[in-house]
C-alpha cells in the first residue's frame, strides 16, 4: 500500500513536471513573438518576466526528474503514457526523461517476457501503431484468434516500443531483439506504424540472423507510401514563415516526434521495393463509408492512410511493394482502427494464415 502511493505521488509529480516543460516551451514563443512585434519600439526589460517565468517552470520542470519512474508496467495510465511518447517520445528519449519509454516484449497480461524463453521457439510478435501499447490488440474476437494460434504452438508477444522515435531506430532495435531470439519460425502482425517498424527491421544487418524464420507478415493499414495528413501538416507548418510575427509559432509545429514525421513518406531506411522472399506478405487496406456511399477517393483511404499507400502502391497504381507471395486486400466501410478487431480483419488473418500453411 505505502509502495502504491509513493507510485502514484512520484506519477503525479512527473505530470506536473511535464506541464511546467511544455508550458516553459510556450513562453519562450510567446516572448519571440512579443519581441518581434515589438522590436525597436519596447525596452528589452519587458522581455525578462518571460525568461523569468521560463527558467522557474524549467527548474520544476528539472526537479520532477529526480523522482523515481513512477508507472507500473501494468498501470492504467500506460495508454496516456504510449500516446504521450508518440508525440513527443524523441524528446522524452533524447533528455533522458523517466517517462522515455523503452522497448519490450510483453505479455497479454502487460508483463514483460524474458528473452530467453523465447529462443528457438515459433513467435507471433504483434507490433502496435503510433501512440498506442500492446492494449490496443486486446479485444475478444482477437484474443480468441490468438488462443488458436497457441494451440498450434505459438508463442504470443507483443512490442511495447516509444513511437515518437525514428522509425528506422526502432526498426533497427527490434531486428537485433529478434536477432537474440533467433526464433525457429517468426509470423508478424503490424498496425500502421507498426507495419513500417517491421520494414526497416528487414534492412537492418542483423536481420540475416532471423529473417530466413520469418513465415507471415501482416500489415493492417501501414502507410507505406506515406501519409497525407502529416505531409499537410508539414506545408501548414511552413506557411508560418511567411511574416516574422509567426515564424516564432513554427517551434510548435515542430513539437511532433520524429517518428509523427516519418510517418510523411513512410521512412523506412531503405529504399528497396523487394520483401522477404522467405515469407508471405499480406497488404491490408481499408476504406471508409461516408453517407453509406460505398465508393469513396482513394486518398481518404481509412481515415487516415490512403488506400494505395496501405496497399503499397504508387499513385499510378504501379506495385511499389513486390514479393514473390503477396496478396492485397481492401476492406470497404472499416475507418483505421477498426483493423484491430474488426471480423473482415480476422478473416485475413485466417486467410494468411492458411496461405503462409502454418
Amino acid at each position: 500500500m505505502v509502495k502504491e502511493a509513493q507510485r502514484l505521488v512520484a506519477t503525479g509529480v512527473q505530470m506536473v513536471g511535464l506541464v511546467a516543460e511544455a508550458g516553459a516551451g510556450v513562453t519562450e514563443v510567446v516572448e519571440a513573438v512579443h519581441g518581434r512585434v515589438a522590436q525597436g519600439g519596447e525596452p528589452a526589460q519587458s522581455l525578462r518576466p518571460y525568461r523569468w517565468v521560463r527558467w522557474s517552470l524549467m527548474l520544476l520542470a528539472q526537479w520532477s526528474r529526480s523522482w523515481p519512474h513512477g508507472l507500473s508496467s501494468q498501470s492504467r495510465l500506460r495508454v496516456a503514457h504510449a500516446a504521450l511518447n508518440g508525440i513527443v517520445g524523441d524528446h522524452l528519449q533524447s533528455t533522458a526523461h523517466p517517462w522515455a519509454q523503452s522497448m519490450q516484449l510483453v505479455d497479454q497480461h502487460g508483463r514483460e517476457i524474458d528473452v530467453a524463453t523465447l529462443q528457438g521457439a515459433r513467435l507471433l510478435l504483434f507490433v502496435h501503431g503510433l501512440c498506442m501499447s500492446e492494449r490496443g490488440w486486446m479485444n475478444t474476437e482477437l484474443l480468441r484468434w490468438m488462443a488458436r494460434c497457441e494451440q498450434a504452438g505459438y508463442r504470443l508477444a507483443f512490442l511495447r516500443y516509444n513511437s515518437g522515435r525514428s522509425i528506422v531506430e526502432n526498426g533497427h532495435q527490434l531486428s537485433l531483439r529478434l536477432a537474440a531470439i533467433a526464433p525457429r519460425r517468426l509470423v508478424l502482425v503490424g498496425h500502421s506504424m507498426g507495419g513500417l517498424l517491421m520494414r526497416a527491421a528487414y534492412a537492418h544487418d542483423s536481420a540475416s540472423r532471423w529473417l530466413s524464420s520469418l513465415r507471415l507478415a501482416v500489415y493492417l493499414g501501414s502507410p507505406h507510401r506515406g501519409a497525407p495528413l502529416e505531409r499537410l501538416g508539414e506545408r501548414s507548418n511552413r506557411l508560418l514563415a511567411l511574416t516574422p510575427w509567426s515564424e516564432p509559432l513554427m517551434r510548435l509545429g515542430a513539437v511532433r516526434s520524429q517518428g509523427i514525421q516519418d510517418l510523411r513518406h513512410g521512412e523506412v531506411g531503405s529504399h528497396e521495393r523487394e520483401l522477404p522472399k522467405s515469407a508471405h506478405h499480406h497488404l491490408v487496406a481499408a476504406q471508409i463509408r461516408i453517407a453509406g456511399r460505398d465508393w469513396m477517393p482513394h486518398w481518404l483511404g481509412d481515415g487516415l492512410v490512403p488506400v494505395r499507400s496501405a496497399l503499397g502502391q504508387d499513385l499510378s497504381g504501379e506495385q511499389a511493394l513486390r514479393a514473390q507471395h503477396l496478396q492485397r486486400h481492401l476492406l470497404p466501410g472499416l475507418h483505421h482502427m477498426d483493423l484491430l478487431h474488426h471480423p473482415a480483419v480476422l478473416g485475413c488473418l485466417e486467410a494468411a494464415w492458411q496461405d503462409a500453411g502454418l
